[in-house]
């Protein structure tokens, strides 16, 4: 995730758009989804 989304997301705290509790299940998503993107490169693709 970068630091632009966190910021944005923290903004969105601040604005009381969400709360801390969702800011913080939507940044683990964040970050999965960035994980997951990493982990479907692997030594065993179809090359």
């Amino acid at each position: 995730m970068s630091a632009e989304e966190q910021r944005k997301i923290l903004q969105m705290v601040e604005e009381g758009k969400i709360t801390a509790e969702e800011a913080v299940i939507l940044i683990r998503a964040l970050d999965e989804d960035e994980n997951e993107d990493w982990d479907s490169f692997s030594d065993e693709g179809d090359w």
